[in-house]
């Protein structure tokens, strides 16, 4: 059970590191308005949370 918390921790870690590199990126390297980098991040951060967990966490 530990490890399992465990893989889901460090999925939940690069997911918040992909959504912090993606907006910068988009509101800093592009000029991309506020609502739509928020909703970008949110879009690419939880599709790849889904993917991984799926696969690495849940065996899936």
């Amino acid at each position: 059970m530990l490890k399992l918390f465990a893989k889901y921790t460090s999925i939940g870690v690069l997911n918040m590191l992909i959504h912090w590199r993606v907006f910068a990126f988009c509101m800093y390297g592009m000029h991309t308005h506020q609502a739509l980098t928020n909703f970008s991040d949110f879009v690419i951060a939880v599709s790849f949370s889904f993917y991984a967990n799926a696969r690495f966490t849940f065996n899936a």
